[in-house]
């Protein structure tokens, strides 16, 4: 979590206070989480949040009110302080540190970004040879190959995985540094 997302934040909580008094609420807290996730988390109201963000908006309004008696009971006078003043240059840091952190972890939750998908890139004389050719840790091939599941000491004392069954192949690396098959 950069520089810039933290800016941003920021701005999405002054932007979100619609009273102009640095106290963010209940719903103006709604209305950060909106800004924060580009419109992609809606609801009018802090109960029609997902209880995750109803969660970190309570651990920083009592963290932040400890010291008030039964400040995070009374519904309408709990909020999140973002004023500098009385909050303090390191206080406001650490706070919204926090607040900024929690909030687009559990974005990032909700929408993950879309995984790219690598696909391996072969030649036609890299490729495999048959199917039964091709390596494979299923449970299949353990069972029909008993030497698989074996593990023999090596001359180096590691162990090895080495099969003596000629019809299994394993990878090596070719001198293009491209994996290609060999059969033991």
């Amino acid at each position: 979590f950069g520089q810039k997302p933290f800016f941003t934040c920021r701005q999405n909580l002054l932007a979100s206070d619609m009273d102009g008094d640095l106290e963010i609420g209940p719903d103006e807290f709604a209305s950060f989480i909106f800004l924060q996730s580009n419109g992609q988390i809606t609801g009018n109201a802090f109960w029609d949040l997902d209880l995750s963000f109803v969660s970190i908006f309570y651990s920083e309004a009592c963290f932040q009110c400890a010291a008030k008696f039964n400040c995070c009971s009374d519904y309408d006078n709990t909020f999140i302080d973002i004023d500098e003043n009385r909050q303090g240059i390191e206080k406001l840091s650490s706070s919204l540190t926090f607040l900024c952190t929690s909030v687009h972890i559990q974005i990032t939750d909700m929408f993950p970004s879309p995984t790219p998908t690598v696909s391996p890139v072969t030649s036609s004389s890299e490729t495999l040879s048959t199917e039964s050719d091709a390596p494979t840790m299923s449970p299949s091939m353990i069972s029909e190959n008993p030497s698989l599941s074996t593990q023999s000491p090596s001359s180096s004392g590691m162990p090895s995985m080495i099969s003596e069954n000629p019809s299994l192949s394993t990878l090596w690396p070719s001198s293009s540094g491209m994996p290609t098959t060999q059969s033991l």
